[in-house]
């Protein structure tokens, strides 16, 4: 078997695998052409709503509470959407990186509502007083577990906050990688087992 030495054909192997059919190459990059599309579309909309929500105008800290309560509902709802939608895919594999994209960037604004609703209602809880773009860049640094030391917590409730979303970060990354993987993976073999096990 001969090595790839044109980039198009380099290119070809990899959307195969990303759509995990023999498809022609033209379809294979309109698969994953409408996959950027969704990830690009659905990103922007979901930080259209976020630059946009208000936050704080309640006491200290149920801001926070409320932003997290709401949002873990609508995260485990459009989660559960996106595994289902995952098992009914054409290109499972494709619908599950969309999906981790986007559940990704949901938890990533879920953390950056509630540390800027936590900063406008207690200004005093971080080092500086946190916008929605303080919050977006704090929230991401602390995912990352970078903690570069701009923006610290300052009172115990932002300590708490900030330390149960580095725990959550860990069990986060792990559940919904494994989730979505599996959903792709047992989308892909009912359809090569061709249904006959009754899946």
């Amino acid at each position: 078997m001969r090595e790839p030495t044109e980039p198009a054909e380099r290119t070809t192997g990899v959307l195969s695998a990303a759509v995990g059919v023999d498809l022609p190459a033209a379809q294979r990059r309109r698969a994953l052409a409408l996959c950027t599309v969704r990830c690009v579309l659905s990103s922007a909309l979901l930080l259209t709503v976020y630059f946009l929500l208000p936050v704080g105008g309640f006491e200290p800290g149920l801001s926070s509470l409320i932003v997290l309560s709401a949002g873990a509902a609508v995260f485990v709802v459009i989660f559960a959407w996106h595994v289902r939608s995952i098992t009914r895919a054409a290109h499972p594999r494709l619908r599950a990186a969309e999906a981790l994209v986007l559940s990704i960037l949901l938890f990533i604004v879920i953390f950056s509502l509630a540390y800027v609703g936590l900063s406008d209602t207690s200004p005093s809880s971080f080092s500086e007083p946190l916008d929605h773009v303080g919050g977006l860049y704090f929230t991401i640094a602390t995912l990352g577990t970078v903690g570069y030391g701009d923006i610290v917590p300052k009172s115990e409730l932002a300590r708490i906050l900030v330390a149960s979303q580095v725990l959550l970060d860990l069990a986060f990354v792990a559940v919904t990688v494994r989730t979505l993987l599996s959903a792709s993976r047992r989308s892909l073999s009912s359809r090569t087992s061709g249904g006959d096990s009754g899946q």
